[in-house]
């Protein structure tokens, strides 16, 4: 696979992508589900090096510099217990797999839940993980301008359907943070929650 210059450093076609869109940090121990979690089953899988809740994981990704990245393709992103993003020009890119888009086909949302675990470098905003679609995003997980919000969206072919939860993560700068966000398929903005580890508490 040729990788080629970016004008902006989203992810290549309909890939999985981790970091990217100026991530300036490191990410690893991404967990994907086709579930909703709740929020027991999330601080469970925080506190666990590998996952607990097995009934829908469609993807983990360790980042254990090779180990269960079958596929991952890296530009300019290094290991460094996990992978470390310049937030210019650094991402990385997984397989598209239908398993990612959580629709039924026929346009109606499913469940899905998204961990990781983060430690960001700069005060800017950033990509944890997406599923590109070329528009950039299908569904996006990432955090606002200055570091001072997580959010989300999810597009489809007729609506576009978002949320943001104000947290500064420059409170606890430069530190490791787990993160994950929920949504369970009902097409609201109110369909996302999000979760963080300090404190370890539904965030709204």
């Amino acid at each position: 696979t040729v990788l080629g210059p970016y004008g902006l450093t989203y992810g290549m076609g309909d890939a999985l992508c981790v970091g990217g869109d100026y991530f300036n940090g490191t990410i690893d121990e991404v967990r994907i589900w086709n579930t909703a979690l709740t929020q027991g089953q999330i601080q469970t899988e925080m506190n666990a090096s590998r996952p607990q809740v097995t009934d829908g994981l469609v993807a983990y990704y360790p980042f254990n510099e090779g180990a269960f990245d079958n596929g991952m393709i890296t530009q300019n992103a290094t290991f460094d217990r996990g992978y470390a993003f310049d937030g210019v020009n650094d991402l990385i890119n997984l397989s598209d797999d239908s398993d990612f888009e959580f629709t039924d086909g026929a346009g109606t949302d499913k469940a899905f839940s998204v961990s990781a675990w983060i430690n960001l470098k700069r005060d800017q905003a950033g990509m944890i993980v997406a599923k590109m679609n070329g528009n950039p995003y299908e569904w996006n997980f990432g955090y606002g301008a200055n570091t001072t919000s997580i959010n989300t969206y999810k597009t489809d072919a007729t609506a576009y359907i978002g949320r943001f939860a104000p947290y500064s993560f420059n409170t606890y700068g430069n530190q490791w943070h787990h993160v994950a966000m929920v949504y369970n398929g009902n097409e609201a903005n109110s369909g996302f929650d999000f979760y963080h580890v300090r404190p370890t508490i539904l965030l709204r």
